[in-house]
């Protein structure tokens, strides 16, 4: 006869093989019909859609905990998240190409309630989280084709653009620094002194009511404050595009009060690209609050854009 100690140890053993072995354990069980799919070749700036199907070929109810794609793709379960034992799920996997180029493959990460056995590969959907219960690998593979002399061409193309844009940019301010030095040695007050602008023209400005959303500016006033005679003052006012695909150019500017210049630092008003003018305020005189306008004539537009201009000049000595 076997000792008590012995009879123990192979009742111990036998459990255990019909533990792992699944002959006395009942448990969810998940089979896919594949866990890899490949599109072959696709083209750029595509949607790609694919099923994997399962199956719960366990004992137990089947619970589909979480569904985790890698970055480039989406992934959702279209059927329930609990199987019974014997039925069947979906989950629709999307693939974005964008501007992926040649072998792409991306993962989908699929959490079940199924028990994890010691030996088992613990695969983690978070980097912070121990697994717990199992979690399966799905794949999609794909050859993303890109046409690789229009792309050299576009970046040629985008490289030229901004060279251009550079050296205009250079251009305009050599010209702004000019014109600044050039009104500093003859006095702003002998340029602009003179009122320009006609006076139905302000009128016009002043009563219109329609509002033009194409078309911004900032800041929408200028306010000086008190400022010192024979100081050279400078403001930018950016002019702001607010569509996606227009371009307006600056015409001209002028002004409606003495003692103010300005100077266009960038005709062209291009979409998320601001054009820019220059105000240069010299006051040669003293006297009480001065305010104006700042007319700013774009093309295309019936009336031009009014930016208020304000000032309190320091009384002589």
């Amino acid at each position: 006869m076997l000792s008590l100690r012995k009879l123990s140890v192979v009742v111990v053993v036998l459990l255990s093989f019909a533990f792992f072995s699944g002959i006395a354990y009942a448990a969810p069980k998940i089979k896919f019909n594949k866990m890899i799919h490949d599109f072959g070749e696709i083209e750029q700036m595509t949607s790609n859609k694919y099923k994997f199907t399962f199956k719960n070929i366990g004992d137990e109810e089947l619970v589909i905990k979480k569904v985790k794609p890698s970055c480039g793709c989406t992934a959702t379960l279209v059927s329930s998240d609990t199987l019974k034992p014997g039925e069947s799920g979906e989950i629709e996997v999307t693939f974005n190409s964008g501007k992926f180029k040649n072998k792409v493959k991306k993962t989908i990460y699929v959490e079940t309630n199924e028990p994890l056995f010691p030996g088992d590969e613990k695969v983690r959907m978070d980097k912070d989280k121990e697994p717990t219960t199992r979690v399966h690998k799905l794949y999609l593979t794909a050859k993303v084709k890109y046409d690789k002399k229009k792309e050299e061409a576009l970046k040629k193309a985008r490289r030229e653009f901004q060279m251009k844009k550079s050296k205009e940019r250079q251009e305009n301010l050599k010209k702004a620094e000019g014109a600044s030095k050039q009104l500093s040695r003859k006095g702003v007050s002998r340029q602009t002194s003179k009122i320009t602008v006609p006076k139905e023209v302000q009128m016009a400005v002043a009563k219109t009511l329609k509002v033009d959303n194409s078309i911004s500016f900032h800041p929408k006033s200028l306010t000086l404050g008190e400022i010192e005679l024979n100081k050279e003052y400078k403001r930018p006012v950016k002019i702001i595009n607010m569509t996606k695909d227009k371009v307006f150019n600056i015409v001209k500017v002028e002004v409606s009060v003495p003692f103010v210049a300005t100077m266009i630092n960038k005709m062209a008003i291009l979409p998320n690209n601001p054009g820019q003018i220059e105000v240069i305020v010299n006051v040669k005189r003293a006297g009480e609050l001065k305010k104006g306008n700042i007319f700013i004539y774009i093309k295309g537009k019936a009336q031009p854009l009014s930016i208020p201009i304000s000032w309190k000049s320091e009384e002589e000595a």
